[in-house]
């Protein structure tokens, strides 16, 4: 049995396992492993990521008042596209693979909906601004040293061992981002 203890304590949160939930839909079964969570967690952070760095239209209210607010030919179609699937049995799976889709756009008004379907229907906290605190974690000894390994290695021109260390670093939850002149560590 795994708890939610657990799952923290190897690096995720509750609302990691929620969006993990979504990738399936209600009615298949769900194979869970720890790889298909660490995928959810960074969907989840991805999108969480381009929400949190954008200005977006808020939206409220039901879905026909949401759809009477939308002013672009872009924005009702993803509007519509994102309830069929919504109705469509609850196809969650569906669901995702637009918003995934749609988010790589610039268009303010599709991220305005992404965050209403976020705030009445997913409620991950996507559009939630960080708190310092959630910014602040801490990262592991044994991660900073595997990332300065990874910097020498670089700095030696050794790509192999700087591959082998990232995706060592990757495999406990946290991504190294080059940076001019080092390195930042990412949780």
């Amino acid at each position: 049995m795994i708890t939610l203890d657990a799952l923290e304590t190897a690096g995720f949160s509750g609302l990691d396992l929620k969006m993990l939930f979504f990738t399936a839909q209600y009615r298949n079964f769900l194979d869970y492993n720890e790889e298909i969570l660490r995928q959810a967690q960074a969907q989840r952070k991805n999108l969480k990521k381009k929400l949190s760095s954008q200005n977006f239209p808020l939206f409220e209210g039901t879905a026909e008042e949401v759809e009477k607010q939308l002013t672009t030919e872009e924005g009702k179609t993803f509007f519509q596209k994102c309830l069929s699937s919504i109705l469509d049995d609850l196809n969650t799976p569906k669901l995702l693979a637009e918003i995934s889709t749609a988010i790589r756009t610039e268009n303010e008004e599709i991220l305005g909906i992404i965050n209403w379907l976020d705030t009445v229907f997913f409620k991950l906290e996507l559009g939630k601004k960080e708190e310092k605190s959630d910014l602040l974690l801490e990262i592991p000894e044994n991660i900073k040293t595997l990332a300065e390994q990874r910097f020498q290695a670089k700095q030696e021109k050794n790509y192999a061992l700087a591959d082998e260390l990232r995706n060592q670093i990757q495999a406990e939850g946290f991504q190294v981002k080059d940076v001019p002149g080092g390195y930042e560590i990412i949780s």
